[in-house]
Protein backbone atom coordinates (compact mmCIF):
# COMPACT_ATOMS: atom_id res chain seq x y z
CA UNK A 1 0.00 0.00 0.00
CA UNK A 2 2.74 2.46 0.96
CA UNK A 3 4.59 1.79 -2.29
CA UNK A 4 1.53 2.63 -4.41
CA UNK A 5 0.85 5.72 -2.33
CA UNK A 6 4.41 6.96 -2.87
CA UNK A 7 3.98 6.37 -6.60
CA UNK A 8 0.72 8.35 -6.52
CA UNK A 9 2.36 11.27 -4.69
CA UNK A 10 4.91 11.60 -7.50
CA UNK A 11 2.64 11.11 -10.51
CA UNK A 12 2.15 14.83 -11.22
CA UNK A 13 5.87 15.56 -11.34
CA UNK A 14 7.18 16.71 -14.70
CA UNK A 15 9.58 13.76 -14.64
CA UNK A 16 8.53 11.29 -11.93
CA UNK A 17 11.34 9.78 -9.91
CA UNK A 18 11.47 7.70 -6.76
CA UNK A 19 14.06 9.95 -5.09
CA UNK A 20 12.44 13.22 -4.02
CA UNK A 21 13.67 15.84 -1.58
CA UNK A 22 11.60 16.25 1.57
CA UNK A 23 11.36 19.94 0.78
CA UNK A 24 9.55 19.30 -2.53
CA UNK A 25 6.42 21.34 -1.93
CA UNK A 26 4.45 19.98 -4.90
CA UNK A 27 4.82 16.35 -3.73
CA UNK A 28 4.04 17.28 -0.12
CA UNK A 29 0.91 19.15 -1.18
CA UNK A 30 -0.29 16.26 -3.36
CA UNK A 31 0.35 13.82 -0.49
CA UNK A 32 -1.74 15.93 1.87
CA UNK A 33 -4.55 16.18 -0.70
CA UNK A 34 -4.62 12.43 -1.36
CA UNK A 35 -4.55 11.53 2.34
CA UNK A 36 -7.36 13.97 3.10
CA UNK A 37 -9.51 12.66 0.25
CA UNK A 38 -8.97 9.01 1.21
CA UNK A 39 -9.98 9.85 4.78
CA UNK A 40 -13.07 11.72 3.61
CA UNK A 41 -14.32 9.08 1.17
CA UNK A 42 -13.17 5.84 2.81
CA UNK A 43 -12.54 6.81 6.42
CA UNK A 44 -8.95 5.55 6.21
CA UNK A 45 -6.22 7.32 8.13
CA UNK A 46 -3.02 7.18 6.10
CA UNK A 47 0.40 7.58 7.77
CA UNK A 48 -1.05 9.19 10.88
CA UNK A 49 0.95 8.68 14.12
CA UNK A 50 -0.68 6.61 16.86
CA UNK A 51 -0.53 7.45 20.59
CA UNK A 52 0.97 4.02 21.31
CA UNK A 53 3.68 4.43 18.68
CA UNK A 54 3.96 3.64 14.99
CA UNK A 55 1.39 4.85 12.48
CA UNK A 56 -2.04 3.97 11.15
CA UNK A 57 -0.79 1.99 8.13
CA UNK A 58 -1.77 -1.46 9.40
CA UNK A 59 -3.16 -4.58 7.77
CA UNK A 60 -6.80 -3.52 8.05
CA UNK A 61 -6.06 -0.19 6.38
CA UNK A 62 -4.21 -1.95 3.57
CA UNK A 63 -7.00 -4.49 3.00
CA UNK A 64 -9.60 -1.74 2.66
CA UNK A 65 -7.27 0.27 0.44
CA UNK A 66 -7.03 -2.52 -2.15
CA UNK A 67 -10.62 -3.70 -1.76
CA UNK A 68 -11.80 -0.20 -2.68
CA UNK A 69 -9.42 -0.02 -5.63
CA UNK A 70 -11.88 1.84 -7.87
CA UNK A 71 -12.23 4.70 -5.40
CA UNK A 72 -8.49 4.74 -4.75
CA UNK A 73 -7.79 5.03 -8.47
CA UNK A 74 -10.22 7.95 -8.75
CA UNK A 75 -8.42 9.73 -5.91
CA UNK A 76 -4.81 8.94 -6.81
CA UNK A 77 -4.83 8.54 -10.59
CA UNK A 78 -3.23 5.10 -10.36
CA UNK A 79 -3.91 2.55 -13.09
CA UNK A 80 -7.16 0.65 -12.43
CA UNK A 81 -6.06 -2.63 -14.03
CA UNK A 82 -2.90 -2.73 -11.91
CA UNK A 83 -4.64 -2.00 -8.63
CA UNK A 84 -7.40 -4.53 -9.37
CA UNK A 85 -4.73 -7.13 -10.08
CA UNK A 86 -3.04 -6.36 -6.76
CA UNK A 87 -6.37 -6.81 -4.99
CA UNK A 88 -6.91 -10.20 -6.67
CA UNK A 89 -3.38 -11.30 -5.75
CA UNK A 90 -3.93 -10.35 -2.10
CA UNK A 91 -7.20 -12.29 -2.06
CA UNK A 92 -5.46 -15.36 -3.47
CA UNK A 93 -2.47 -15.37 -1.10
CA UNK A 94 -4.87 -15.06 1.85
CA UNK A 95 -7.18 -17.78 0.54
CA UNK A 96 -7.02 -21.14 2.31
CA UNK A 97 -7.66 -23.10 -0.89
CA UNK A 98 -5.18 -24.71 -3.27
CA UNK A 99 -3.82 -22.36 -5.91
CA UNK A 100 -3.58 -23.18 -9.60
CA UNK A 101 0.15 -22.50 -9.59
CA UNK A 102 0.75 -22.26 -13.35
CA UNK A 103 -2.12 -19.83 -13.93
CA UNK A 104 -1.19 -17.87 -10.80
CA UNK A 105 2.45 -17.53 -11.90
CA UNK A 106 1.37 -16.19 -15.30
CA UNK A 107 -0.95 -13.73 -13.56
CA UNK A 108 1.90 -12.53 -11.33
CA UNK A 109 4.29 -12.13 -14.25
CA UNK A 110 1.75 -10.14 -16.27
CA UNK A 111 1.16 -7.90 -13.25
CA UNK A 112 4.89 -7.36 -12.79
CA UNK A 113 5.35 -6.37 -16.44
CA UNK A 114 2.37 -4.02 -16.20
CA UNK A 115 3.85 -2.33 -13.14
CA UNK A 116 7.24 -1.88 -14.84
CA UNK A 117 5.65 -0.48 -18.00
CA UNK A 118 3.64 2.06 -15.98
CA UNK A 119 5.83 2.93 -13.01
CA UNK A 120 9.24 1.45 -13.77
CA UNK A 121 10.84 4.63 -12.45
CA UNK A 122 9.87 3.55 -8.90
CA UNK A 123 11.60 0.25 -7.99
CA UNK A 124 9.57 -2.63 -6.58
CA UNK A 125 9.73 -2.93 -2.82
CA UNK A 126 11.28 -6.17 -1.46
CA UNK A 127 7.83 -7.40 -0.40
CA UNK A 128 6.22 -6.76 -3.77
CA UNK A 129 9.23 -8.30 -5.55
CA UNK A 130 8.86 -11.43 -3.40
CA UNK A 131 5.17 -11.72 -4.28
CA UNK A 132 5.34 -10.97 -8.02
CA UNK A 133 8.59 -12.79 -8.82
CA UNK A 134 8.67 -15.67 -6.32
CA UNK A 135 4.99 -16.03 -5.36
CA UNK A 136 4.38 -18.90 -7.78
CA UNK A 137 7.39 -20.88 -6.51
CA UNK A 138 6.35 -20.36 -2.90
CA UNK A 139 2.83 -21.58 -3.65
CA UNK A 140 4.18 -24.57 -5.61
CA UNK A 141 6.50 -25.82 -2.87
CA UNK A 142 4.25 -25.05 0.09
CA UNK A 143 2.77 -28.14 1.73
CA UNK A 144 -0.38 -26.21 2.68
CA UNK A 145 -2.26 -23.37 0.95
CA UNK A 146 -0.35 -20.10 1.28
CA UNK A 147 -3.22 -18.50 3.20
CA UNK A 148 -2.63 -20.94 6.06
CA UNK A 149 0.90 -19.59 6.58
CA UNK A 150 -0.38 -16.25 7.84
CA UNK A 151 0.86 -14.88 11.16
CA UNK A 152 -2.62 -13.64 12.08
CA UNK A 153 -3.25 -16.49 14.52
CA UNK A 154 0.07 -15.84 16.27
CA UNK A 155 -0.58 -12.11 16.52
CA UNK A 156 -4.13 -12.68 17.75
CA UNK A 157 -2.80 -14.66 20.71
CA UNK A 158 -0.83 -11.66 21.97
CA UNK A 159 -3.87 -10.20 23.69
CA UNK A 160 -4.71 -13.63 25.13
CA UNK A 161 -1.23 -13.91 26.61
CA UNK A 162 -1.53 -10.47 28.21
CA UNK A 163 -4.90 -11.43 29.69
CA UNK A 164 -3.62 -14.76 31.00
CA UNK A 165 -0.57 -13.16 32.59
CA UNK A 166 -2.67 -10.54 34.34
CA UNK A 167 -5.67 -12.57 35.52
CA UNK A 168 -4.86 -16.28 35.33
CA UNK A 169 -1.30 -16.76 36.53
CA UNK A 170 0.70 -16.71 39.72
CA UNK A 171 2.73 -13.55 40.31
CA UNK A 172 5.26 -14.60 42.98
CA UNK A 173 7.62 -16.24 40.49
CA UNK A 174 8.47 -15.57 36.86
CA UNK A 175 8.79 -19.31 36.28
CA UNK A 176 5.37 -19.98 37.82
CA UNK A 177 3.89 -17.11 35.84
CA UNK A 178 5.16 -18.45 32.52
CA UNK A 179 4.13 -21.99 33.45
CA UNK A 180 0.54 -20.88 34.16
CA UNK A 181 0.34 -18.95 30.91
CA UNK A 182 1.69 -21.95 29.00
CA UNK A 183 -0.86 -24.29 30.63
CA UNK A 184 -3.69 -21.88 29.81
CA UNK A 185 -2.56 -21.67 26.18
CA UNK A 186 -2.52 -25.48 25.99
CA UNK A 187 -6.08 -25.59 27.31
CA UNK A 188 -7.44 -22.99 24.90
CA UNK A 189 -5.66 -24.58 21.94
CA UNK A 190 -7.30 -27.96 22.50
CA UNK A 191 -9.28 -28.69 19.29
CA UNK A 192 -12.45 -29.71 21.14
CA UNK A 193 -12.47 -26.52 23.24
CA UNK A 194 -11.30 -24.10 20.56
CA UNK A 195 -13.90 -25.29 18.04
CA UNK A 196 -16.86 -25.00 20.44
CA UNK A 197 -17.49 -21.31 19.79
CA UNK A 198 -15.63 -20.97 16.54
CA UNK A 199 -17.19 -18.98 13.76
CA UNK A 200 -16.33 -20.10 10.28
CA UNK A 201 -14.21 -17.21 9.00
CA UNK A 202 -13.16 -18.94 5.78
CA UNK A 203 -14.95 -17.38 2.85
CA UNK A 204 -16.53 -19.96 0.52
CA UNK A 205 -14.91 -20.12 -2.87
CA UNK A 206 -18.01 -18.85 -4.65
CA UNK A 207 -17.75 -15.63 -2.62
CA UNK A 208 -14.33 -14.86 -4.12
CA UNK A 209 -14.17 -12.30 -6.96
CA UNK A 210 -14.71 -13.96 -10.33
CA UNK A 211 -11.14 -13.27 -11.43
CA UNK A 212 -9.81 -14.79 -8.21
CA UNK A 213 -11.82 -17.98 -8.73
CA UNK A 214 -9.90 -18.53 -11.96
CA UNK A 215 -6.65 -18.78 -9.98
CA UNK A 216 -7.67 -21.40 -7.41
CA UNK A 217 -8.49 -25.06 -7.71
CA UNK A 218 -12.21 -25.51 -7.13
CA UNK A 219 -12.86 -28.75 -5.25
Amino acid sequence: MELFLKVAYRLKMEKPTWRVAKSNEAVRQREATIRAEIKRRLGLRISEPLPSGGNSNDGNTSRTFFKEWRTICEITGLNEDLLERMYIILVIINCKSDINVEVFQNYLETTRKLYISLYGWYPLSPTLHKILVHGGAIAKHSTVPVGMLSEEALETRNKSIRKFREFHSRKFSRTANIEDVFQRLLLTSDPVISLMNRKNSDSPLNSLPAKAQELVILN
